[in-house]
C-alpha cells in the first residue's frame, strides 16, 4: 500500500498505518474483497461515502467560491479501488493500450513537463533550421471533474477491461455519497 500512513481516513476511521502494520487481518481483508467481486449487493453502503470538508481559501468566507472541496474516502475503499487500478494500468501496460502522447497519468513520466520540454525542444529545433513552427496548449479546467460517469463505464468496456472490474466500478458509482462539513461562523473563519 503505498498511501501515507497517517492520511485522513473517511468515515470508516481507519488509518493506513494499522492496516499496513496488522498483517493478520491482510487474508480477512482479501476474503472481504473478494467476496465484494463475485457478489455486488455485499458491497456495503458505507463503502462509498465520503466526508467532504470545504476549506476556506480566503477570510472572506460569505462566498462560496472561496472554499476548497477535499473529500475523505474511507480507507478501504481506496484501498480496494487502488487494486483495481494496479490492475487495470497492467492490462493497459500490457496491451499497449496507452499512447504514447499521453503523459498525464503515465508512470515514470512527469507529465506536463514531458510534454513542455517536448515542446521546447521542438521550437528551438525550428528556429536552429530557421522554420516555422506553431503549438498551442489547451488546458481543460476541471477536466477530471466534467466526464460523464457513463463515459467512464463505456470507455472502460471499449478497451475490454476485465468485467468484474466495470461492473465493481459502476456499482460503486451508482453508490458514491457524500456528507459536507462547513467550518465557519458568520462569514469568519473558526
Amino acid at each position: 500500500m503505498k498511501s501515507s500512513n497517517w492520511k485522513a481516513p473517511g468515515n470508516d476511521g481507519i488509518a493506513n498505518f494499522w492496516l499496513k502494520n496488522l498483517s493478520s487481518v491482510h487474508e480477512d481483508l482479501t476474503t472481504a474483497y473478494n467476496d465484494i467481486l463475485k457478489s455486488l449487493e455485499k458491497q456495503p453502503d458505507w463503502l462509498t461515502e465520503g466526508l467532504t470538508y470545504l476549506l476556506p481559501k480566503t477570510e472572506e468566507t460569505k462566498n462560496p467560491k472561496n472554499y476548497r472541496p477535499i473529500t475523505c474516502l474511507p480507507t478501504m475503499y481506496n484501498i480496494l479501488t487502488s487494486i483495481l487500478t494496479e490492475r487495470t494500468y497492467a492490462f493497459l501496460e500490457e496491451n499497449e493500450l496507452l499512447p504514447t502522447e499521453q503523459k498525464g497519468c503515465k508512470r515514470g513520466s512527469y507529465g506536463c513537463k514531458d510534454q513542455l520540454l517536448i515542446n521546447e525542444m521542438s521550437l528551438e529545433n525550428c528556429a536552429r533550421s530557421k522554420r516555422n513552427l506553431s503549438s498551442a496548449w489547451i488546458d481543460y479546467k476541471k477536466a477530471f471533474h466534467s466526464v460523464p460517469h457513463s463515459w467512464i463505464i463505456k470507455c472502460l468496456e471499449m478497451f475490454t477491461i476485465n468485467l468484474t472490474v466495470v461492473n465493481v466500478i459502476s456499482a460503486s458509482m451508482k453508490k458514491w455519497k457524500t456528507t459536507l462539513h462547513l467550518n465557519h461562523n458568520n462569514g469568519s473563519l473558526k
